[in-house]
């Protein structure tokens, strides 16, 4: 997912840096993909039309996470997973 997101980044500073190679994990990504294989996992296709969901589901997860740290830290019983809309201060508050 991290590659798939960081691919426009890296690109722009190979250009920038004019280091064709820069941040190259060419052989990381083909052992990953070996171990996918031998999982029998299909690679997770990200595209125009897939990455929107995949987006407001890392920010749903990580809000339900930081939500759940500050309930801990604060001495709050957890209640359960908060959505996005759960973790967005109101405005009228």
């Amino acid at each position: 997912v991290w590659f798939a997101l960081l691919t426009p980044v890296v690109a722009r500073i190979r250009e920038t840096e004019g280091v064709p190679d820069a941040y190259d994990l060419g052989k990381f990504v083909a052992e990953l993909r070996e171990l996918e294989v031998r999982r029998g996992v299909q690679p997770l296709q990200l595209n125009e039309a897939t990455l929107p969901g995949l987006l407001d589901f890392i920010i749903e997860h990580h809000t339900a996470t930081m939500r759940l740290a500050h309930e801990v830290k604060s001495g709050v019983i957890p209640g359960p997973p908060a959505t996005v809309t759960d973790a967005t201060p109101r405005r009228d508050a």
